[in-house]
């Protein structure tokens, strides 16, 4: 009795797939853009980070920061402000503003700040910085 129920809502199903294929479609469709969507949500490939908080805990684990240098802040502990780079690039025309990436567990002098300064910024390269293992807030 059982079986037969199931054969027969196979049966209604299969010959509703066959009558309704563009419905069908549709709904794969949907159901593949909902998926892309929540993908793109959660790796946030398009993301300019512009405070260490902004940055997903499982974002560090599985991704590189990528970025250039665009000034040194000595004032509070030795900050690079570091113009981050996105996975993947998306032209901005909004104000920029900078990543503080602060030098954890060095203690730079002044001669420090000025060889980071004539070093550092405004080099065309872009440098990776490593993963920590405690993200510092600001």
């Amino acid at each position: 009795m059982e079986q037969e129920q199931i054969s027969t809502a196979y049966q209604k199903l299969t010959t509703f797939m066959e009558q309704n294929t563009r419905a069908v479609e549709f709904v794969c469709y949907g159901i593949t853009g909902i998926g892309l969507l929540v993908a793109v949500y959660r790796v946030r490939p398009f993301s300019k980070f512009k405070k260490p908080s902004d940055i997903p805990p499982h974002f560090l684990k599985h991704t590189e920061l990528k970025g250039v240098v665009k000034r040194i802040d000595p004032s509070y502990s030795t900050l690079l402000m570091v113009d981050h780079k996105p996975l993947i690039p998306f032209p901005r025309f909004s104000r920029k503003k900078y990543l503080p990436i602060k030098l954890s567990g060095i203690n730079v002098t002044n001669q420090g700040i000025s060889w980071l300064q004539t070093e550092c910024i405004n080099i065309s390269e872009e440098l990776v910085f490593n993963k920590s293992t405690k993200l510092c807030t600001i």
